[in-house]
């Protein structure tokens, strides 16, 4: 009996051995295994940062400069941080990523491309493109033609009307961007500013603006159907007063087309001589009124009365009422798709000049000031990219300040460093200083060929009038 229970005890102390060899050997398996994926682990997102850092583009070229995104820790920073020379990084976050950095590799291109990926400006492509994108505010000049083509292919003299009167659309829909991204209105007021200084160098000027108080909304309609103003009384053209006219409404409310053409003729009823309405609208009548009649009404009191229309940017609908009113008003209509059309259409279609525009009309170029002053601006707006190199150079050498107080590089690749990100700020400054001396050149070009514009124009008028007479 006895020889029976040491026998079992045996055979228990020998499967509590073997239970206990195979439970130490799956334990250290498992943890060797937990080892080698945590080290494939590491490799893995090794390789993913490598991988990122050969992403990295060092090239000091603009174009190249344009794509580079912001940096880790600097992806969210405002060009207005930039700016103010805030844009220095927490330090101890700063600290822990280069830590991190140098883990992963001690090359020292690697180590720039580093330092770019955690503190590049995301605020360069905007900047950038400001400067490339500026063209210069110098007014093109209206160089009008005295005469016009027939329908039979022959010239004709052209006569100024003795009574200019401008009606201008302020209806809602004048507050709409044009095509190339300009609002309808502004674009509206500076053609009728340029087109009232030249036609009123010969003809008596007014101002009637329409539909610019109330809103588009029912409950305001009978508002702005009535608000037909006068707000530059018919006389003699004065520059100052009249801009100020143009800049004291906004685009607001409905269309009283019908109305501003019967405001027009009561206002001429009893004056001698020429009128010609002259219209800029983008739209159609949208108060009930009949324009049609009304321009019918308005030419046939006399036969040298007109009403010409620009159409802007009008839709079918718009454009077959407006060239109705324009045939009914003895006139005719333009259609303008942007600023540069309704330029074309008051210098060709509109305009005569003067004697006086012909002697003064070296003044349209832009004169030296008016250059300087582009110029100064363009400097201005590269100014802006300057500060955003500079603050990204601060935060560079701030990183680099950290690598070398922390022991993290060798003298000679510290140096090394240093050096090449000194040079990539001097490469980029110069690239865009030769950015700015191109935008320069293109404006001294753009005043040159203005003035020669101008030059060949007032060639062509003294020839004319050699050969014609008083073309005037």
């Amino acid at each position: 009996m006895k020889r029976k229970w040491l026998l079992i005890f045996t055979v228990l102390c020998v499967a509590i051995m073997g239970c206990s060899k195979s439970d130490n050997t799956e334990a250290k398996v498992e943890a060797n295994d937990e080892e080698t994926e945590e080290a494939k682990k590491e490799e893995d997102d090794t390789n993913i940062f490598l991988e990122k850092l050969s992403e990295i583009d060092l090239s000091t070229d603009l174009e190249v400069i344009k794509q580079q995104q912001g940096g880790v820790l600097t992806e969210n920073l405002a060009f207005e941080e930039e700016q103010q020379g805030n844009s220095s990084i927490e330090e101890q976050a700063l600290k822990e990523e280069l830590a991190n950095l140098l883990e992963v590799t001690q090359e020292p291109e690697e180590i720039e491309k580093g330092i770019a990926l955690l503190l590049a400006s995301p605020n360069y492509k905007e900047r950038i493109e400001i400067v490339e994108n500026y063209t210069p505010d110098y007014d093109e000049p209206l160089l009008p033609d005295p005469v016009k083509q027939t329908t039979e292919g022959t010239t004709e003299k052209r006569v100024p009307p003795e009574n200019a009167i401008i009606l201008l659309d302020a209806s809602s829909s004048m507050l709409l961007p044009t095509k190339d991204n300009n609002i309808r209105m502004d674009v509206a007021k500076k053609a009728v500013s340029k087109f009232a200084q030249t036609v009123g160098s010969q003809s008596d000027v007014s101002l009637v603006v329409y539909g610019h108080k109330g809103s588009e909304s029912d409950s305001d309609k009978e508002l702005s159907c009535t608000s037909i103003e006068e707000i530059y009384s018919l006389g003699e053209y004065e520059k100052e007063p009249f801009d100020q006219a143009l800049s004291s409404f906004e685009s607001r409310g409905w269309t009283p087309l019908a109305g501003a053409i019967m405001k027009a003729e009561e206002m001429t009823r009893e004056l001698e001589g020429s009128t010609t309405i002259y219209i800029v609208s983008d739209g159609v009548e949208t108060c009930d009124g009949d324009p049609i009649e009304a321009a019918k009404t308005f030419a046939n009191r006399a036969d040298s009365n007109h009403v010409h229309i620009i159409g802007f940017q009008v839709d079918q609908e718009a454009e077959m009422q407006l060239q109705e009113v324009a045939n009914a008003g003895n006139g005719d209509y333009y259609y303008a798709e942007n600023a540069e059309d309704i330029h074309q259409t008051i210098e060709e279609k509109w305009l005569l000049p003067s004697r006086i525009d012909v002697v003064w009309a070296h003044r349209m170029a832009p004169d030296p000031w008016e250059q300087l002053a582009e110029m100064n601006h363009v400097e201005g707006l590269a100014d802006d990219v300057r500060t955003i190199i500079k603050q990204e150079n601060e935060r560079y050498k701030q990183a680099l300040q950290i690598l070398q107080d922390e022991e993290l590089l060798e003298e000679e690749t510290y140096r090394e460093l240093k050096d090449s990100i000194e040079e990539r700020r001097y490469s980029i400054t110069q690239n865009l200083r030769d950015l700015e001396s191109t935008k320069k050149t293109e404006m001294k070009d753009l005043a040159s060929d203005i003035r020669a514009e101008i030059d060949e124009w007032v060639e062509k008028m003294s020839q004319m009038k050699e050969e014609q007479g008083d073309i005037w």
